[in-house]
């Protein structure tokens, strides 16, 4: 075998390992989110939300009322957060829809009366936006704090949901759906 052939058949046999090992470690990995900066975190307690829970552990929780994966994220996370393990703070935005701002509008209105699972709206044609100051100031907030820091922290656009916490000193974000098995490994690690 000359040298060249021997070379080759090396890197391709390192290159097959490495990809092994890396799609074990990102599974791995996926289960408690990518690395984000505390800046991140700060920004996601500084937005207008709603409390779904009463522990200490808090994990943020981005979402359209639209979104097909935030009921199911809400539905997967009543044991976890009815078990007093975590909550939930929900921070609604329209994603430019009129069914979100009016679904943020009404729960932003009344937070503490207006049940959770009633703001996931399915998109309708011919929706028509009413009054949503509320809601209109959320997305501005998400717009013009949220978005550019989720694009620093994971080199992609805004996805919902998107969930961000801490384990001790570190910061983790989710963007875009996670697994229900997953929201008990969130639960297990938010501090």
């Amino acid at each position: 075998m000359n040298i060249d052939k021997q070379f080759s058949l090396i890197t391709r046999r390192g290159f097959v390992a490495g990809l092994g090992a890396l799609m074990f470690m990102t599974k791995a990995f996926a289960r408690v989110g990518w690395s984000a900066s505390p800046e991140l975190l700060k920004a996601f307690q500084a937005m207008p939300h709603v409390q779904d829970g009463h522990a200490a552990n808090v994990v943020y929780v981005l979402t359209t009322p639209w979104c097909p994966q935030s009921p199911e994220l809400y539905e997967a996370s009543r044991s976890v957060i009815e078990s007093g393990r975590v909550t939930f703070a929900w921070i609604p935005f329209s994603g430019g829809q009129p069914e979100g701002s009016n679904a943020v509008e009404k729960i932003m209105a009344d937070p503490r009366s207006s049940p959770i699972s009633e703001m996931f709206q399915p998109i309708k044609m011919g929706a028509t936006k009413g009054e949503t100051p509320l809601a209109d100031r959320q997305d501005h907030l998400v717009a013009t704090t949220l978005a550019s820091l989720i694009i620093r922290d994971t080199g992609m656009g805004i996805k919902t949901p998107t969930l961000v916490y801490s384990i001790g000193s570190q910061i983790r974000i989710i963007p875009g759906a996670i697994d229900r098995g997953d929201i008990e490994t969130v639960a297990d690690f938010a501090t």
